[in-house]
């Protein structure tokens, strides 16, 4: 039983030897994806793509973000999270858990992050807006993307 145990943990650390995602994963420039229809707050999403060695999405390319939001739309996901935050210094945006800020590419919504109030600290696909990007309350309850780098058990 603990050897079965112990495969399957392995199973979860890597995909097959061909860099394929795993099942019910989606592809896109070297990066799997997975997207849950389960709405949780900012707080519990990220642990949540932890279980699956992933992370909340970060959004790199203006073709990264294009394929996200076709990828939503035919989901019809609404209002949906990502990795962003200016939780750990204000005003200042990075991509969680990398801490890594964010690039020349955006798609902030005209007038936004707004940090509505002080307390809109984490970045959403905002479906009203045409998934523009908007700043949210992390206590908001929404839909999430989980990333993750295609790795093959063969790449060590």
């Amino acid at each position: 039983m603990l050897r079965i145990v112990f495969l399957l943990a392995l199973t979860a650390q890597c995909v097959s030897s061909d860099g394929e995602c795993p099942l019910g994963w989606k592809e896109f420039q070297d990066h799997c994806y997975a997207f849950f229809e389960e709405k949780v707050n900012w707080l519990v999403a990220g642990p949540a793509c932890d279980v699956y060695n992933s992370y909340l999405v970060k959004i790199d390319s203006a073709a990264e973000n294009e394929w996200l939001v076709s990828q939503l739309k035919s989901l019809n996901f609404k209002d949906t999270f990502t990795g962003g935050s200016q939780r750990l210094h204000t005003f200042s945006w990075e991509w969680v858990p990398s801490l890594e800020k964010f690039g020349s590419y955006s798609n902030w919504l005209a007038g936004e992050p707004n940090f509505g109030s002080g307390v809109e600290t984490v970045l959403q696909f905002w479906s009203a807006n045409n998934y523009k990007w908007n700043d949210v309350r992390p206590s908001r309850e929404l839909t999430f993307v989980c990333e993750r780098a295609i790795k093959s058990c063969d790449d060590d």
